[in-house]
Order: structure tokens, then sequence, then C-alpha cells
């Protein structure tokens, strides 16, 4: 999935915008940028027993993949639908921890969602 994000005139934030009627310049007469984003998808199914998840833990077919940590803007991971608060786990490279006091329970699908914004 690809998205188009604008920057701020002041290159903090940002937000998605329709290409059709946007203005090409800011006030100040600095010109909007827009950056790139594409969204990664790892899915796996917990086991019960299972707290990390690596990229051989993956269904295969879903092009399942965990991209580097450092490189990724936003993480999402979902357990049978429901989003998990950051603190019950860790991304590191290739691999996602649980630090819940329970594994995912046996066949509970897992999505981690990634999502990199970057320049053009």
């Amino acid at each position: 999935m690809k998205a188009t994000v604008a920057g701020s005139c002041n290159g903090k934030g940002g937000k998605l915008f329709p290409a059709k009627g946007m203005k090409k310049r800011c006030r100040a007469g600095r010109t909007k940028r827009r950056l790139k984003a594409v969204v990664y998808y790892y899915v796996a199914l917990g086991d019960g027993v299972k707290m990390a998840f690596a990229a051989g833990d993956a269904i295969p077919g879903y092009g399942s993949r965990i991209p580097e940590p450092r490189k990724v803007s936003v993480t999402n991971v979902f357990v049978d639908g429901m989003l998990q608060s950051p603190d019950l786990y860790v991304v590191e490279p290739g691999v996602i921890r649980f630090f819940s006091d329970q594994p995912p329970p046996p066949k509970s699908r897992i999505i981690a969602q990634f999502i990199v914004i970057r320049d053009r």
C-alpha cells in the first residue's frame, strides 16, 4: 500500500492529503514536500507458548516481513484483531517479542503493521 504524506511548512508533522487542489507553496515561500509511505505486514499464528515471533514463523503467502526497526515510523501490532499497547511488545531486528504475562492464545492471528515514511 502506498500513500502520500504532506510535510508541514516548518518541516514538523504531516498529514495525508488528496493530490487535487493542493497548494504548491506555503505562506513563507517554502515549498510543501511530499513524502512516501510504504506499509509492510507480518502475519503469524500464536501457539499458546511462544512469546517471540521471527520471519520463519510467518504464515506463507502473505509476503510477511519485519523491516529494520530504526527505519520504521509507526508500528501497530494486533492479536486477534485487538490493537496491542506498545508496552506489551518490542520489535527487534527480525523479531517481535511480547512482554505480557500470557503468550498469544493458540491459533490466534498476530498481525504487525509497519509504516515507513521517507522522502522520495
